[in-house]
């Protein structure tokens, strides 16, 4: 009820109606996912862009491990993926 009665103060109402109340859980609600998502997006990052970075060093070195160039590219697929879902506006 808290942020209900700041959005009917916002629009100066002296209290709050169903439809502030609606409004309110909403955004309570967005608020809640879009931390989540942005945390989810944020750590698929730094998953992909250690996988490529480690994937590019790989690659250049003299005598690649097919395994570890199997991981990084792995590492760098499932950050992109994270990042795909944690950043999309669903």
């Amino acid at each position: 009820m808290d942020e209900a009665g700041k959005l009917a103060d916002r629009y100066g109402a002296e209290q709050a109606s169903p439809t502030h109340i609606r409004e309110a859980v909403g955004r309570l609600y967005r608020r809640q996912t879009s931390r989540r998502n942005q945390i989810i997006g944020s750590m698929g990052g730094l998953a992909a862009g250690t996988g490529a970075s480690t994937l590019a060093s790989l690659v250049i070195a003299a005598d690649p491990n097919s395994l570890a160039m199997l991981g990084s590219a792995l590492l760098t697929a499932v950050g992109a993926g994270a990042m795909v879902h944690g950043f999309n506006d669903h």
